[in-house]
C-alpha cells in the first residue's frame, strides 16, 4: 500500500498522491488554494462534483489528502500501529483496527474543514506501491442543524 498524502507542486500540477479523496460539497470555505492546511489562513477544500480522479482534479485531490498526516506531521499515512488513530477496547490501546493493516490515514476535521448542513458524499481510492489503484469507495456524511 502506498502511503503518500501529497504530491502536488506548481511544476507538477497533475501529480496524484497515494490517498485520493474528494468531497461532493465544499468543506469549510472551499478555498481553491492547494494544501492551505494550517495557521490563521487555513482554508477549506473545493467540491469535486461530479467525482473525477483524473489529473485535471489533482489540485482538489491533493488539497483534501494533504490533511492526512502521520505522527510526525508529514504528508504520509501512519505505518506504525503504535501511532494509530484508532483506540480499540477493551484495552483502550491505539492500534490498527484491521488485521493485516499496513497503513492508516488519519485526518482531523477542523473549523476550516467543516462539513455543510445536509449530506456530503466522500469518495476515496488508494494506490499501492506498484501503481495499482483500488476501486472507489464512498461514504455519506450527514450534518443536521441543531
Amino acid at each position: 500500500m502506498g502511503d503518500s498524502t501529497f504530491a502536488w507542486t506548481p511544476s507538477e500540477p497533475t501529480a496524484l498522491p497515494d490517498l485520493q479523496i474528494e468531497a461532493s460539497n465544499n468543506l469549510g470555505d472551499g478555498s481553491p488554494v492547494v494544501c492551505d492546511d494550517s495557521g490563521a489562513n487555513a482554508g477549506g477544500i473545493p467540491a469535486a462534483d461530479p467525482f473525477d480522479f483524473s489529473a485535471d482534479y489533482a489540485p482538489k485531490i491533493n488539497d483534501f489528502s494533504c490533511r492526512f498526516k502521520n505522527g510526525m506531521n508529514a504528508y504520509y499515512g501512519i505505518v506504525d500501529p503504535v501511532l494509530a488513530c484508532t483506540k480499540l477496547l477493551p484495552l483502550e490501546t491505539y492500534q490498527f483496527a484491521g488485521v493485516g493493516t499496513k497503513v492508516q490515514f488519519c485526518g482531523k476535521v477542523s473549523q476550516s474543514l467543516s462539513f455543510p448542513i445536509g449530506d456530503t458524499v466522500l469518495a476515496a481510492r488508494v494506490r499501492d506501491t506498484y501503481g495499482n489503484i483500488s476501486a472507489v469507495s464512498t461514504i455519506v456524511i450527514r450534518v443536521v442543524a441543531q
